[in-house]
């Protein structure tokens, strides 16, 4: 089971010792571009500009396949394929150092609304007024 406290670090409403139970992520994915920038020596230089917050990766954990779709399950195991290889090449780095993964997409994606119940004062096809 995927366990974001310890993915994402515990709530400050946890008590320090359990804070510090947890691992600290040491690599971080990052989503940005990258500019060439002119100093003021005259030399050119690339520079990243990210996201002022990463995406913890060295303390994601694989999702869970117990799904009966065949189809779901193929879906999670790509996902936990993707989080491997990337845990993998993170693995490789040394302290410092970074790389570019050039081949991976950005998806921007806003939760949806809540699902709201049924408006009570409309007629409901499946409910019976049943008496037990």
């Amino acid at each position: 089971m995927l366990d974001f406290e310890k993915t994402f670090g515990a709530s400050s409403a946890k008590t320090a010792a359990a804070k510090d139970e947890l691992p600290k992520a040491l690599v971080w994915m990052n989503i940005g571009y990258t500019v060439e920038v002119t100093n003021s020596d005259g030399t050119k230089e690339e520079k990243f500009i990210s996201l002022p917050v990463g995406i913890p990766v060295d303390t994601q954990e694989a999702l869970p396949i117990t799904s009966r779709s065949e189809d779901y399950n193929l879906f999670q195991d790509a996902r936990n394929k993707l989080l491997a290889a990337v845990q993998k090449k993170a693995s490789e780095l040394t302290p410092g150092e970074q790389f570019m993964i050039e081949n991976l997409e950005i998806q921007l994606r806003r939760v949806a609304d809540p699902v709201t119940a049924p408006d009570a004062s409309v007629a409901n096809p499946y409910a019976l007024d049943v008496a037990i």
